[in-house]
Protein backbone atom coordinates (compact mmCIF):
# COMPACT_ATOMS: atom_id res chain seq x y z
CA UNK A 1 0.00 0.00 0.00
CA UNK A 2 2.77 2.46 0.88
CA UNK A 3 5.69 2.67 -1.51
CA UNK A 4 9.25 3.89 -1.09
CA UNK A 5 9.65 6.98 1.06
CA UNK A 6 6.25 6.29 2.65
CA UNK A 7 4.44 7.41 -0.49
CA UNK A 8 1.00 6.05 -1.27
CA UNK A 9 0.70 4.59 -4.78
CA UNK A 10 -2.77 5.23 -6.23
CA UNK A 11 -4.64 4.99 -9.50
CA UNK A 12 -6.26 8.38 -10.16
CA UNK A 13 -9.58 8.72 -12.01
CA UNK A 14 -12.56 11.05 -12.38
CA UNK A 15 -16.30 10.67 -12.07
CA UNK A 16 -17.87 13.82 -13.48
CA UNK A 17 -15.66 16.66 -12.29
CA UNK A 18 -14.59 14.89 -9.08
CA UNK A 19 -11.03 13.55 -8.80
CA UNK A 20 -10.74 10.22 -6.99
CA UNK A 21 -8.18 7.49 -6.47
CA UNK A 22 -7.89 3.95 -5.20
CA UNK A 23 -4.81 2.32 -3.68
CA UNK A 24 -2.88 0.74 -6.54
CA UNK A 25 -2.43 -2.64 -4.84
CA UNK A 26 -6.22 -3.09 -4.89
CA UNK A 27 -6.45 -2.59 -8.66
CA UNK A 28 -6.29 -5.77 -10.73
CA UNK A 29 -6.67 -4.10 -14.12
CA UNK A 30 -8.29 -1.35 -16.15
CA UNK A 31 -10.84 -2.05 -18.87
CA UNK A 32 -12.66 -0.02 -21.45
CA UNK A 33 -16.36 -0.06 -20.67
CA UNK A 34 -18.35 -3.05 -21.87
CA UNK A 35 -22.04 -3.86 -21.78
CA UNK A 36 -23.41 -4.02 -18.22
CA UNK A 37 -26.17 -6.52 -17.54
CA UNK A 38 -28.75 -5.46 -14.92
CA UNK A 39 -28.37 -7.30 -11.63
CA UNK A 40 -31.76 -7.70 -9.90
CA UNK A 41 -31.57 -7.44 -6.13
CA UNK A 42 -28.26 -5.55 -6.10
CA UNK A 43 -27.64 -2.47 -3.91
CA UNK A 44 -28.60 0.92 -5.38
CA UNK A 45 -25.06 1.96 -6.41
CA UNK A 46 -24.55 -1.20 -8.45
CA UNK A 47 -25.29 -0.61 -12.13
CA UNK A 48 -25.26 -4.31 -12.92
CA UNK A 49 -22.64 -6.92 -13.71
CA UNK A 50 -20.05 -7.78 -16.33
CA UNK A 51 -18.48 -11.09 -17.31
CA UNK A 52 -14.71 -10.84 -17.01
CA UNK A 53 -13.16 -14.02 -18.38
CA UNK A 54 -15.87 -16.14 -16.75
CA UNK A 55 -16.08 -14.20 -13.48
CA UNK A 56 -19.27 -12.21 -12.82
CA UNK A 57 -18.28 -8.84 -11.37
CA UNK A 58 -20.55 -6.08 -10.05
CA UNK A 59 -20.16 -2.59 -11.53
CA UNK A 60 -20.38 0.25 -8.98
CA UNK A 61 -21.08 3.85 -9.96
CA UNK A 62 -19.92 6.47 -7.47
CA UNK A 63 -21.80 9.32 -9.19
CA UNK A 64 -24.86 9.29 -6.86
CA UNK A 65 -22.60 9.34 -3.80
CA UNK A 66 -20.91 12.41 -5.26
CA UNK A 67 -24.17 14.26 -5.85
CA UNK A 68 -24.07 13.52 -9.58
CA UNK A 69 -26.87 11.87 -11.53
CA UNK A 70 -26.70 8.16 -12.21
CA UNK A 71 -26.29 7.60 -15.93
CA UNK A 72 -25.78 4.73 -18.27
CA UNK A 73 -22.34 3.47 -19.18
CA UNK A 74 -20.76 5.23 -22.16
CA UNK A 75 -18.25 3.71 -24.56
CA UNK A 76 -15.72 6.31 -23.38
CA UNK A 77 -15.96 5.09 -19.75
CA UNK A 78 -13.50 2.76 -18.07
CA UNK A 79 -13.80 0.15 -15.34
CA UNK A 80 -11.22 -0.25 -12.59
CA UNK A 81 -11.32 -3.89 -11.54
CA UNK A 82 -10.60 -3.74 -7.81
CA UNK A 83 -10.25 -6.22 -4.97
CA UNK A 84 -11.84 -5.90 -1.56
CA UNK A 85 -11.94 -8.48 1.22
CA UNK A 86 -15.62 -9.07 0.40
CA UNK A 87 -15.76 -8.94 -3.41
CA UNK A 88 -14.11 -8.00 -6.66
CA UNK A 89 -15.76 -4.84 -8.00
CA UNK A 90 -15.64 -2.84 -11.21
CA UNK A 91 -15.64 0.89 -10.44
CA UNK A 92 -17.04 3.00 -13.30
CA UNK A 93 -14.84 5.97 -14.20
CA UNK A 94 -15.37 8.69 -16.76
CA UNK A 95 -11.62 8.76 -17.21
CA UNK A 96 -8.63 7.00 -15.67
CA UNK A 97 -5.67 9.37 -15.41
CA UNK A 98 -2.55 7.73 -14.07
CA UNK A 99 -0.70 5.69 -11.52
CA UNK A 100 0.76 8.27 -9.16
CA UNK A 101 2.52 8.59 -5.82
CA UNK A 102 1.18 10.74 -3.03
CA UNK A 103 3.65 11.86 -0.39
CA UNK A 104 2.84 12.19 3.30
CA UNK A 105 2.88 16.00 3.07
CA UNK A 106 0.11 15.85 0.43
CA UNK A 107 -2.25 13.81 2.61
CA UNK A 108 -4.98 15.42 4.69
CA UNK A 109 -7.45 13.67 6.93
CA UNK A 110 -10.97 13.32 5.62
CA UNK A 111 -13.37 15.87 7.12
CA UNK A 112 -15.68 14.55 9.83
CA UNK A 113 -18.68 15.03 7.52
CA UNK A 114 -17.10 12.99 4.72
CA UNK A 115 -18.69 9.73 3.61
CA UNK A 116 -17.24 6.63 5.36
CA UNK A 117 -15.76 5.41 2.07
CA UNK A 118 -13.55 8.52 1.78
CA UNK A 119 -10.32 7.24 3.30
CA UNK A 120 -8.27 10.41 3.07
CA UNK A 121 -7.86 13.53 0.93
CA UNK A 122 -4.77 14.32 -1.12
CA UNK A 123 -3.73 17.84 -2.05
CA UNK A 124 -2.44 18.14 -5.61
CA UNK A 125 -1.64 21.27 -7.64
CA UNK A 126 -4.87 20.86 -9.66
CA UNK A 127 -7.10 20.26 -6.62
CA UNK A 128 -8.13 17.67 -4.06
CA UNK A 129 -8.31 13.93 -4.70
CA UNK A 130 -10.69 11.74 -2.67
CA UNK A 131 -8.92 8.47 -1.93
CA UNK A 132 -11.49 5.70 -1.64
CA UNK A 133 -11.58 3.05 1.05
CA UNK A 134 -12.92 0.16 -1.01
CA UNK A 135 -13.65 -1.92 2.08
CA UNK A 136 -16.14 0.75 3.16
CA UNK A 137 -17.50 1.55 -0.28
CA UNK A 138 -20.53 -0.60 0.41
CA UNK A 139 -21.96 -1.27 3.85
CA UNK A 140 -21.68 -4.84 5.15
CA UNK A 141 -25.37 -5.34 4.45
CA UNK A 142 -24.81 -4.08 0.87
CA UNK A 143 -21.97 -6.57 0.36
CA UNK A 144 -24.29 -9.32 1.65
CA UNK A 145 -27.08 -8.15 -0.66
CA UNK A 146 -24.61 -8.04 -3.54
CA UNK A 147 -23.37 -11.56 -2.78
CA UNK A 148 -26.95 -12.86 -2.91
CA UNK A 149 -27.64 -11.05 -6.21
CA UNK A 150 -24.40 -12.37 -7.75
CA UNK A 151 -25.15 -15.90 -6.55
CA UNK A 152 -28.54 -15.77 -8.30
CA UNK A 153 -26.92 -14.43 -11.46
CA UNK A 154 -24.39 -17.27 -11.49
CA UNK A 155 -27.09 -19.94 -10.97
Amino acid sequence: MVGEGNELEVVAFTVGDVHLAVVATQVQELLRAVHVTPLPGAPRDVLGAIDLRGQVIAVVDLAPRLGRPLRGVRITDHFLICYTDSATLAIRADRVHELTSIGPSELAGAPAEAEPWVRVLARKPDGLILICDLERLLADSDFEQLARALAKARA
